[in-house]
């Protein structure tokens, strides 16, 4: 298997072009509006862009804190979910590295993957555990939005 990282590094001038690429490959639409800091993925994927950030999303940024630093210059992607807020919801989903370089190419696609693996997994589209739990109402927590990497 021929490898990917210096083709992806000369093809993605960003770190934040090397994510959304592996993310394109499965289909999973960015909101990119706010390139600098972060990017967001909607749950449902016909939420308007415009409303992305406004309701329950995933939001993808580098410990850097950025998505348009240099691929060699990455220290890993860590993904969190957000309630229909915009609020951060617990602990990072995805987190890669401990604050030194990471291969961009390899955790890009790993992040990918597992983005795409969460918003495909069944709960994630109809549960509303965390606005529940919010309200004092307990769930089930096999949900996928507890599930660890």
């Amino acid at each position: 298997m021929p490898s990917t990282a210096a083709s992806s590094t000369s093809a993605a001038a960003t770190a934040g072009a090397m994510l959304l690429d592996a993310l394109t490959a499965y289909g999973v639409r960015v909101d990119s509006d706010a390139v600098g800091m972060s990017y967001a993925v909607a749950f449902e994927p016909d939420t308007p862009s415009w409303s992305v950030r406004s309701s329950f999303h995933l939001s993808v940024a580098d410990r850097a804190p950025s998505v348009e630093h240099a691929p060699v210059s990455h220290t890993g992607w860590t993904v969190f979910a957000h309630d229909d807020q915009g609020e951060p919801l617990g602990d990072p989903l995805y987190i890669a590295g401990s604050g030194g370089l990471v291969d961009c190419a390899a955790d890009s696609a790993a992040a990918a993957m597992f983005i795409a693996d969460y918003l495909t997994a069944p709960v994630s589209r109809h549960c509303d555990c965390y606005s529940q739990e919010r309200y004092g109402r307990r769930h089930d927590r096999a949900c996928n939005r507890y599930r660890k990497p």
